[in-house]
């Protein structure tokens, strides 16, 4: 079990889920938030403009779908809890890396 070592069967999976599911949905968040603060069409329009920015939002995604499904993966709690983290610690320089693409204008300007 990922909080009880002491316990077994469905419950430690439940708590894995949980872990997952919190960790899965805060990434996840992060995608969403960023499109309703700039705007879906301006937002998209910029990603699809370089193919390395697109490929960090994607690998976002997948990640966020990684820590989500990740809890069917039969392996000790702490080495759970390290995946996890490496999940997010991935996650957060695809966003990063987002970010600096299209702060220095390495996105094509439209004129």
């Amino acid at each position: 079990a990922l909080y009880n070592p002491e316990a077994d069967g469905e419950f430690a999976e439940e708590q894995r889920l949980q872990l997952g599911w919190a960790m899965s949905m805060a990434f996840m968040y992060q995608l969403i938030l960023k499109g309703l603060h700039e705007g879906y069409m301006k937002y998209c329009s910029d990603i699809l403009s370089t193919w390395l920015c697109t490929v960090a939002v994607l690998v976002r995604l997948v990640i966020s779908f990684a820590m989500l499904f990740f809890y069917l993966v039969p392996i000790l709690p702490f080495k759970y809890v390290a995946a996890q983290a490496a999940l997010a610690v991935a996650s957060a320089f695809c966003l990063q890396l987002e970010e600096w693409l299209l702060a220095s204008k390495m996105v094509p300007s439209k004129h």
